[in-house]
């Protein structure tokens, strides 16, 4: 099957394309400005970011050799309209 990669270059891939899910969580430090006896202080608030990002899975069969790349699902699809990807 041949595909467009995230550069617009085609490629030679193997039949079975999947969808791979990653579900990320991060500590990270806001400061928030406050108000403290009449004087503007930042006060550091620890926040816990949650993100999900979906993947699709490609096996590249190269002239040497094969690998496997992982490009973003909403441009796999923007790249390779009517390419049916399993979930």
């Amino acid at each position: 099957m041949m595909i467009r990669d995230i550069n617009g270059k085609e490629r030679i891939v193997q039949d079975n394309l999947k969808v791979v899910s990653y579900n990320r969580k991060n500590d990270a430090t806001a400061f928030t400005p406050t108000n403290i006896d009449g004087e503007l202080v930042q006060v550091p608030e620890i926040l816990e970011i949650e993100s999900d990002e979906n993947f699709v899975e490609v096996e590249i069969i190269g002239k040497r050799r094969r690998w496997t790349e992982w490009y973003p699902l909403e441009i796999f699809e923007r790249m390779n309209p009517g390419i049916k990807v399993m979930v």
